[in-house]
């Protein structure tokens, strides 16, 4: 009998049982050549799962580096965490410049990868984003097994307006600053610039991917008035769950105009222009406070700011409110 229950019992663990691949594909070619590489590969892969794979070959060794598929057996597919699978952005994964670069952060980045996921480390190099411009054409590949809720996202947003009175890294740390509120670690973030416009890619761990919203809300004639605007933005979203992450002045590449930006997560408002309008902006400014009354006692609107700007392509060029109005 007990003869009769090992085997079945082993029948039934073993009967569900499939075999599954973990692939690479362009591993950096290596000294030892393709098929070592596999073997060390397949090597570390029981290291960091427990699973003793059933083979771990080299398929290919090509001009852009080596295709190796490891072959394993269990219940399911094991659930693979990595820093290749951040994806929806606008521009690549790559942030490195040359694979010597990528290779010189590489324990930071595994640092943050096990901090964040809590996964021990299976594979780790440094790949080519085949769609990267040379610039940012490297990407630290970190591949580990289990579940972990943060995993590696990046996101990106559009901008207009060149900030004034704001450098890159003060920019950062206050994008940096503001995830970190919302309990989202971030780590990097790629700007490109464009003709007319630029775009940034927010590297970060988080539960769920984030959409980032860049708001060109007023544009103005002077600095000193958007500078003001700046200041009652700050004050309008004291106390609110998801203020700005940042909020600067800046000049568009086409007008002279400046133009308050303000960088959101998800889309908490309704920004809209009021229906009266005003010659001059200091007209503006003397009817503004009525107007925001109005619209918030008499209209019952939840509108949190109030700012005088001019409309795009509004002919002839007249000042409106722009209205920041909560979404309910």
């Amino acid at each position: 009998m007990r003869t009769t229950f090992l085997a079945l019992s082993f029948f039934t663990l073993s009967a569900f049982a499939g075999n599954y691949e973990y692939t690479l594909k362009n591993y950096p070619p290596e000294a030892k050549g393709c098929h070592e590489t596999a073997a060390d590969i397949g090597a570390r892969f029981q290291q960091a799962t427990g699973i003793a794979p059933l083979k771990s070959r080299c398929l290919e060794d090509t001009a852009s580096g080596y295709h190796i598929a490891v072959t394993y057996s269990a219940q399911k597919p094991l659930n693979l965490v990595s820093t290749s699978q951040a994806w929806g952005a606008i521009s690549s994964r790559g942030r490195f410049s040359s694979r010597e670069n990528c290779q010189a952060g590489m324990d930071n980045e595994l640092k943050i990868f096990v901090e964040e996921t809590g996964l021990k480390v299976a594979v780790n190099y440094c790949g080519r984003d085949g769609i990267s411009s040379e610039k940012t054409a490297w990407y630290p590949r970190i591949d580990a097994f289990g579940e972990s809720k943060r995993t590696p996202q990046m996101s990106s947003y559009f901008y207009f307006g060149v900030p004034k009175g704001i450098d890159g890294k003060t920019l950062r740390e206050k994008i940096f600053a503001g995830l970190k509120a919302r309990g989202v670690r971030a780590f990097a973030i790629i700007f490109r610039s464009q003709l007319a416009y630029g775009d940034a890619t927010v590297h970060y761990y988080a539960e769920s991917r984030l959409k980032f919203d860049m708001v060109e809300a007023t544009r103005t004639d002077t600095l000193e008035q958007c500078l003001a605007q700046m200041e009652e933005v700050t004050t309008a979203f004291v106390g609110s769950t998801n203020p700005p992450l940042v909020h600067y002045c800046g000049t568009p590449a086409i007008g002279n105009q400046f133009e308050l930006s303000l960088l959101f997560v998800g889309t908490p408002l309704e920004i809209r222009d009021s229906s009266e309008s005003y010659k001059t902006f200091a007209e503006c400014e003397a009817a503004r406070p009525a107007l925001i009354d109005y619209y918030k006692k008499t209209l019952k609107l939840p509108i949190r700011l109030g700012l005088c700007s001019q409309p795009k392509l509004e002919t002839p060029r007249l000042y409106r409110v722009t209205l920041f109005e909560d979404r309910l």
